[in-house]
């Protein structure tokens, strides 16, 4: 197969690829607005956009936030800064993710997580080295490969392949084609969501 060729085909693997880890980051995201109190907080505004919650000045005091919903209800606090009004439209209206529902989310999401060992003696019992997180298959096909250090993944990639190529190594990009600072934490926070055994 030419080369140009195999490129052209693997084009739909990438994007494949490229919506994987989209929906990983989501679902990580999602799990660190659950159990990181801070991250909780740097991202309150954003959940408390997402549903429909805004600010607005107290006009009874100077500098002083009140949030409210779409329909126009909303708190009678004031708060003294932007960021603890949001906090609170968050805390006061239950936006904050369950993170037992944020792990159940991870664990439903590949077809299949297996492990391999490595090589030892005939006889001899083997402790798992490697993984895989088989995200979806057939034409494209998407999967995470990483190492194992004591059960636990210590290092992932993303390969991709589509019918009667290879798998490749694929890096996530952002909109304007740059690689991703940071895709490969996310996808080991993600990976270490699974048990891989002792």
């Amino acid at each position: 197969m030419a080369v140009q060729e195999r490129e052209d085909k693997l084009a739909g693997a990438r994007q494949q690829g490229q919506a994987q880890f989209e929906s990983i980051w989501e679902m990580v995201a999602v799990l660190r607005q659950a159990s990181d109190d801070d991250y909780y907080q740097d991202t309150a505004e954003e959940l408390a956009r997402d549903a429909g919650y805004t600010l607005a000045e107290d006009p009874d005091q100077e500098r002083m936030w009140l949030w409210r919903a779409k329909d126009g209800c909303g708190s009678d606090i004031s708060y003294g800064d932007e960021d603890e009004a949001w906090l609170a439209a968050c805390d006061d209206n239950s936006l904050r993710p369950g993170e037992d529902e944020a792990r159940e989310a991870i664990s439903e999401d590949p077809l299949s997580v297996q492990v391999r060992s490595g090589w030892h003696d005939p006889g001899a019992e083997g402790e798992a080295e490697e993984f895989e997180i088989l995200l979806c298959t057939g034409g494209p096909a998407c999967r995470l490969i990483g190492t194992l250090d004591q059960g636990q993944p210590s290092d992932v990639r993303i390969e991709v392949q589509d019918w009667f190529t290879p798998w490749v190594d694929y890096m996530p990009v952002d909109q304007e084609g740059k690689v991703i600072s940071g895709w490969r934490d996310v996808l080991l926070e993600y990976a270490r969501q699974f048990y891989f055994g002792d």
